[in-house]
């Protein structure tokens, strides 16, 4: 039997066509709980594919709790279960800037420099983005008094390599605490609602990781 001919409405378009034999890019998304409690990893995915017009495979490695000395053996165990990543977005400073944790600035900062290096060692064109997440409030700003110095490592390390980019996402939450209580968006002080990480995350990270490659918009 002769199969049904496609129907207009099946046909692939010519971007579609295009977009199939894109190379794949890999996103490794390596976190504490806020990367592992939501899914903004996954829309921030749909946003870098529809943007640079290429198919997105996303890696999330996340626990909560943990801190940048997790974060760097973390990344070591996991290198060999998947292609080279390309883009590498690393949140580990909120743990380690608790001070019940007793990792100093400059000891998270020596961990994530270790980390860099074996990125770039085993992916060597992979892009790598610092961030930090979001606003710390109340008792759970109490407990990391020295945050600012733990963010000032990222930005240092960013400085010191073309293949680094730094994203403080604190100015993009600012904003959109003027709509939103902050106990409704953040209702614990450093965890933000389901609903305020989507509206917020995916589109702050969107431009910093463009800026990585040397983009500004989505237009090429």
């Amino acid at each position: 039997l002769l199969a049904p001919a496609p129907r207009a409405s099946d046909a692939a378009t010519p971007f579609e066509e295009e977009r199939a034999q894109a190379p794949e890019l890999s996103l490794m998304v390596l976190g504490t709980s806020l990367t592992a409690r939501y899914d903004w990893a996954t829309r921030l995915q749909e946003e870098v594919s529809a943007c640079l017009e290429r198919p997105v495979r996303l890696t999330t490695i996340a626990r909560s709790g943990e801190t940048s000395s997790w974060g760097h053996a973390a990344f070591l165990e996991r290198k060999e279960d998947g292609p080279e990543p390309d883009i590498v977005l690393i949140e580990i400073i909120a743990n380690a800037a608790d001070l019940r944790r007793q990792i100093s600035p400059a000891a998270s900062r020596g961990y994530h420099a270790a980390m860099i290096s074996d990125i770039h060692s085993h992916a060597p064109e992979a892009r790598i983005l610092l961030v930090n997440m979001n606003p710390v409030f109340g008792l759970r700003r109490l407990a990391r008094p020295r945050l600012a110095q733990y963010v000032d490592g990222y930005e240092e390390l960013a400085a010191g390599d073309p293949q680094v980019g730094f994203a403080d996402l604190v100015g993009a939450w600012t904003a959109h605490l003027t709509t939103e209580k902050r106990g409704g968006a953040i209702p614990d002080g450093l965890h933000p609602s389901q609903d305020a990480a989507r509206a917020v995350i995916p589109d702050a990270l969107l431009a910093p990781l463009l800026a990585l490659f040397e983009r500004t918009t989505c237009e090429a």
